[in-house]
């Protein structure tokens, strides 16, 4: 398994694919939750992370032994800070930081409290994101402007890292012929019908993992949900999942040269082109 760690930021390889020449390779990224917003603006990437809202608000809290703290920097103008503070500051700066994450799940705990009584964890556990990490499944063709924009140094320091570590993947992999992009199918499972694969692979990117919550294996329940997603019009898993085009040069939706599943459900569904 490739992976690669830059900063407070991990990526690992999960599939590289390449047909007819071109290449489309899935990226798992683990990166401080403040990088998300910044990271969905590029459109050429299909995303999926893992959500906030479907997390118990105690699992969240347990992570929190292990917080994201930015390393801060001195301010001077424009909205990038280059030069570390000194240690006896940056020690302040992150001492009055973790105060903050402490009055936060001290609130949190307080709103958790009341959800017996009615109230969605959704609700309780936004307040905890400034201080998260966040396992993002990345899937795409064309690269070059997000390396561009985001490994630069005066990128945002912690999408900077993330960049990088998703660009130390990229070029140290080695992609593989295959006519089937499925990302998270075992190598015991490559011999499954080309269908139930699509199918699975969907169920697991929607999850961004192979094993269930309850931490196994199992295709039907990954089967089951790819159908549920599939009838409740949430689409997005289905971009990681790619065949090839008849040529290198054929763009569909934010690939070139591979095509999305997505484009074939919604073609069924809606009955677009």
């Amino acid at each position: 398994m490739i992976e690669h760690t830059v900063g407070a930021s991990r990526a690992r390889v999960l599939l590289d694919s390449i047909w007819n020449g071109k290449r489309i390779l899935t990226i798992e990224a683990r990166f401080p939750r403040v990088v998300l917003a910044e990271l969905n603006t590029h459109r050429q990437l299909s995303k999926n992370a893992a959500s906030s809202r479907a997390i118990p608000t105690d699992k969240y809290i347990a992570q929190l032994d292990a917080p994201y703290v930015p390393v801060f920097t001195k301010n001077k103008k424009g909205m990038v800070g280059t030069e570390e503070l000194p240690k006896d500051l940056q020690d302040r700066a992150e001492e009055i930081y973790r105060n903050v994450m402490y009055a936060c799940i001290d609130g949190v705990r307080k709103l958790n409290a009341l959800v017996p009584e009615g109230l969605h964890k959704e609700d309780v556990n936004r307040l905890l994101e400034p201080f998260l990490f966040v396992v993002d499944l990345i899937t795409a063709t064309e690269w070059d402007n997000f390396f561009r924009l985001r490994t630069a140094d005066d990128a945002m320091r912690p999408i900077r890292d993330a960049a990088r570590a998703i660009k130390a993947c990229f070029e140290s992999s080695v992609p593989v012929e295959r006519d089937l992009h499925a990302p998270l199918i075992q190598d015991d499972e490559q011999d499954l019908p080309r269908a139930d694969k699509m199918r699975i692979s969907a169920g697991r990117c929607a999850r961004i993992s192979y094993l269930t919550h309850e931490g196994k294996r199992d295709r039907t329940k990954d089967i089951e949900l790819g159908d549920r997603i599939k009838a409740d019009r949430h689409l997005s898993p289905f971009e990681h999942v790619a065949y090839p085009e008849a040529a290198p040069d054929i763009p569909c939706k934010n690939f070139v040269g591979w095509h999305q599943l997505r484009a074939d459900i919604e073609a069924e569904i809606y009955g677009t082109p």
